[in-house]
């Protein structure tokens, strides 16, 4: 599968519009004491939204580094990944995704903020993750998971 160096400006901004209003959507659910009692859809759908919002603006703030906003994004990125860590203990949507999560956002800060990322992420280089059809559980290299994702078995 062929991939565009890079996205259509277009098609960019509203992936990263997109995604903001989901890390938002997040936020409200976790912050404001008016949704306290809808809070426990936070642990599941909520949840995964923003999971794949935070994806999704990774890989667009990953595509152009040099985009003035790109701070901005980054800063709701990271806070995001504070707020999946924390609600780990209650929802195991975000157990399972902080590990990733947290590793593909301190991928797009090195980006960023150092010009030194490395471009890879577990054993795998960024471009592998993004030509993965990752509908098709064939496709996947599983044994990568285990540089990322903790064992729990030891």
């Amino acid at each position: 599968r062929h991939r565009s160096a890079v996205f259509r400006p277009s098609s960019r901004e509203s992936c990263l519009h997109s995604s903001a209003a989901l890390l938002d959507f997040h936020r409200q659910f976790y912050e404001l004491p008016r949704l306290r009692s809808y809070r426990w859809l936070i642990q599941g759908m909520i949840s995964f939204n923003a999971l794949q919002g935070a994806m999704a603006m990774a890989s667009c703030l990953l595509d152009d580094t040099s985009d003035p906003q790109s701070r901005d994004y980054e800063t709701m990125l990271v806070a995001a990944v504070v707020r999946i860590e924390n609600l780990q203990v209650s929802s195991p949507v975000c157990a399972r995704a902080y590990p990733i999560l947290r590793q593909l956002q301190k991928h797009v800060s090195e980006c960023l903020n150092h010009g030194t990322g490395t471009g890879t992420v577990g054993n795998q280089t960024m471009g592998t993750w993004f030509d993965t059809d990752w509908l098709n559980s064939e496709t996947f290299d599983w044994m990568t998971w285990d540089t990322i994702l903790p064992n729990p078995t030891g």
